[in-house]
């Protein structure tokens, strides 16, 4: 956890970054085996639609990727309707 905020910006994810949200992805789902994409699945991502694949920073530091609230917003609404 960020304690003390000298810088957020929101970025354009990169490959550089993948440690960091795979760290992310298994701290945020730790009881679910392969809870993190794989490297490819990312390079796909951002060869794809590199627009739509963002990062939060603070202090340079990967804190949020915001595919994952659309992925869970998506399936909620698809609970709702079923």
């Amino acid at each position: 956890m960020v304690e003390n905020i000298e810088n957020i910006e929101l970025q354009f994810l990169t490959l550089n970054d993948y440690k960091e949200l795979k760290k992310m992805m298994i701290q945020a789902y730790p009881t679910m085996p392969d809870s993190y994409w794989k490297e490819e699945q990312i390079e796909s991502l951002i060869s794809k639609f590199p627009q739509g694949q963002v990062v939060i920073k603070i202090n340079g530091e990967v804190v949020h990727y915001p595919l994952f609230w659309i992925m869970i917003n998506l399936m909620m609404t698809i609970l709702i309707m079923i």
